[in-house]
Protein backbone atom coordinates (compact mmCIF):
# COMPACT_ATOMS: atom_id res chain seq x y z
CA UNK A 1 0.00 0.00 0.00
CA UNK A 2 1.81 3.53 -0.86
CA UNK A 3 -0.36 5.82 1.04
CA UNK A 4 -2.11 7.17 -1.73
CA UNK A 5 0.47 9.35 -3.20
CA UNK A 6 0.89 7.77 -6.58
CA UNK A 7 3.97 7.59 -8.48
CA UNK A 8 6.41 8.84 -5.79
CA UNK A 9 5.56 6.55 -3.09
CA UNK A 10 5.33 3.62 -5.73
CA UNK A 11 8.48 4.22 -7.02
CA UNK A 12 9.76 4.52 -3.47
CA UNK A 13 7.95 1.27 -2.20
CA UNK A 14 9.59 -0.65 -5.67
CA UNK A 15 13.17 0.68 -4.71
CA UNK A 16 12.93 -0.52 -1.36
CA UNK A 17 11.52 -3.86 -2.21
CA UNK A 18 13.78 -4.21 -4.60
CA UNK A 19 16.88 -3.56 -2.44
CA UNK A 20 15.21 -5.98 0.19
CA UNK A 21 14.21 -8.77 -2.00
CA UNK A 22 17.87 -8.78 -3.47
CA UNK A 23 19.96 -7.79 0.00
CA UNK A 24 21.82 -4.88 -2.23
CA UNK A 25 21.74 -1.20 -1.81
CA UNK A 26 20.67 -1.72 1.45
CA UNK A 27 22.78 1.17 2.99
CA UNK A 28 20.46 3.35 1.63
CA UNK A 29 17.17 1.78 2.90
CA UNK A 30 16.67 4.24 5.94
CA UNK A 31 17.22 6.96 3.34
CA UNK A 32 14.31 5.64 1.51
CA UNK A 33 12.15 4.76 4.25
CA UNK A 34 12.62 8.24 6.00
CA UNK A 35 11.73 9.35 2.53
CA UNK A 36 8.76 7.01 3.12
CA UNK A 37 7.73 8.24 5.81
CA UNK A 38 7.55 11.41 4.36
CA UNK A 39 5.68 11.00 1.24
CA UNK A 40 2.72 9.26 3.42
CA UNK A 41 2.91 12.16 5.79
CA UNK A 42 2.42 14.05 2.56
CA UNK A 43 -0.74 12.15 1.87
CA UNK A 44 -2.25 12.55 5.50
CA UNK A 45 -1.37 8.88 6.46
CA UNK A 46 -0.10 9.72 9.96
CA UNK A 47 0.02 6.22 11.37
CA UNK A 48 2.15 4.72 8.01
CA UNK A 49 4.33 7.46 8.29
CA UNK A 50 5.23 7.84 11.51
CA UNK A 51 5.94 4.07 11.73
CA UNK A 52 8.20 4.17 8.79
CA UNK A 53 9.86 7.44 10.80
CA UNK A 54 10.62 4.86 13.23
CA UNK A 55 11.32 2.11 11.43
CA UNK A 56 14.47 4.54 9.53
CA UNK A 57 15.22 6.02 12.95
CA UNK A 58 15.46 2.30 14.05
CA UNK A 59 17.58 1.36 10.73
CA UNK A 60 19.75 4.19 10.40
CA UNK A 61 20.89 3.68 14.06
CA UNK A 62 21.26 -0.50 13.07
CA UNK A 63 23.52 -0.34 9.95
CA UNK A 64 25.09 3.34 11.66
CA UNK A 65 24.14 5.47 8.61
CA UNK A 66 24.92 8.25 10.52
CA UNK A 67 24.06 11.20 7.62
CA UNK A 68 20.67 9.10 6.45
CA UNK A 69 20.37 9.46 10.32
CA UNK A 70 19.99 13.06 9.91
CA UNK A 71 17.11 12.61 7.29
CA UNK A 72 15.62 10.14 9.50
CA UNK A 73 15.34 12.12 12.85
CA UNK A 74 13.75 15.05 10.16
CA UNK A 75 11.18 12.94 9.16
CA UNK A 76 10.63 11.65 12.49
CA UNK A 77 10.52 15.25 13.74
CA UNK A 78 8.26 16.18 10.39
CA UNK A 79 5.45 13.57 11.76
CA UNK A 80 5.31 13.96 15.12
CA UNK A 81 4.58 18.17 13.92
CA UNK A 82 1.68 16.97 11.78
CA UNK A 83 0.44 14.98 14.03
CA UNK A 84 0.53 16.24 17.55
CA UNK A 85 1.93 19.92 17.08
CA UNK A 86 3.32 21.66 20.05
CA UNK A 87 2.22 18.60 22.10
CA UNK A 88 4.99 16.43 20.75
CA UNK A 89 7.72 19.64 21.58
CA UNK A 90 9.69 17.28 23.54
CA UNK A 91 10.20 14.45 21.14
CA UNK A 92 10.91 16.54 18.40
CA UNK A 93 13.58 18.56 20.14
CA UNK A 94 15.27 15.55 20.89
CA UNK A 95 14.93 14.00 17.35
CA UNK A 96 16.07 17.51 16.05
CA UNK A 97 18.99 18.07 19.14
CA UNK A 98 20.15 14.67 17.60
CA UNK A 99 19.91 15.61 14.09
CA UNK A 100 21.93 18.30 14.84
CA UNK A 101 24.58 16.23 16.95
CA UNK A 102 25.19 13.84 13.32
CA UNK A 103 25.84 17.12 11.24
CA UNK A 104 28.82 18.32 13.47
CA UNK A 105 29.87 14.59 13.84
CA UNK A 106 29.69 14.11 9.90
CA UNK A 107 30.18 17.86 9.12
CA UNK A 108 27.01 17.27 6.93
CA UNK A 109 26.61 21.40 7.23
CA UNK A 110 24.41 22.00 4.46
CA UNK A 111 21.75 20.00 6.82
CA UNK A 112 22.03 22.68 9.68
CA UNK A 113 19.27 25.07 7.90
CA UNK A 114 16.76 22.72 7.51
CA UNK A 115 17.19 21.68 10.84
CA UNK A 116 16.74 25.29 11.61
CA UNK A 117 13.59 25.58 9.90
CA UNK A 118 11.96 22.23 11.67
CA UNK A 119 13.17 24.68 14.97
CA UNK A 120 11.56 27.79 13.30
CA UNK A 121 8.07 25.41 12.61
CA UNK A 122 8.16 24.08 16.21
CA UNK A 123 8.54 27.65 17.67
CA UNK A 124 5.83 27.99 15.88
CA UNK A 125 3.20 25.75 16.89
CA UNK A 126 4.68 26.93 20.00
CA UNK A 127 3.40 30.11 19.77
CA UNK A 128 6.85 31.25 20.54
CA UNK A 129 7.60 34.05 17.88
CA UNK A 130 11.18 35.08 18.90
CA UNK A 131 12.31 31.62 18.66
CA UNK A 132 10.84 30.66 14.90
CA UNK A 133 12.61 34.45 14.32
CA UNK A 134 15.93 33.34 15.92
CA UNK A 135 15.73 29.69 14.05
CA UNK A 136 14.59 30.76 10.75
CA UNK A 137 17.26 34.41 10.57
CA UNK A 138 19.99 31.82 11.36
CA UNK A 139 18.53 29.51 8.78
CA UNK A 140 18.82 32.37 6.23
CA UNK A 141 22.29 33.31 7.21
CA UNK A 142 23.34 29.57 6.63
CA UNK A 143 21.22 29.45 3.18
CA UNK A 144 23.26 32.61 1.97
CA UNK A 145 26.60 31.10 2.85
CA UNK A 146 25.39 27.86 1.44
CA UNK A 147 24.91 30.37 -1.86
CA UNK A 148 20.94 28.77 -2.01
CA UNK A 149 18.73 32.35 -2.93
CA UNK A 150 15.73 30.30 -3.47
CA UNK A 151 15.85 29.21 0.19
CA UNK A 152 16.59 32.79 0.96
CA UNK A 153 14.02 34.19 -0.65
CA UNK A 154 11.06 31.56 0.89
CA UNK A 155 12.69 32.67 4.46
CA UNK A 156 12.58 36.59 3.84
CA UNK A 157 8.82 35.64 2.73
CA UNK A 158 8.28 34.28 6.23
CA UNK A 159 10.29 36.84 8.14
CA UNK A 160 8.18 39.57 6.34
Amino acid sequence: ENCGMGRNAKGLEQALAIARERRTGLEMEPRLVSWLAEACLGAGDFARARALAEESVALGLRIGARVDLIQAQRALAHVLLAQEGAAAGAAVRAALAEAEKLIKETFATSLAPLVLLDRAELARLEGDSEARERALREARRLFLELGAPRRVQQIDALLA
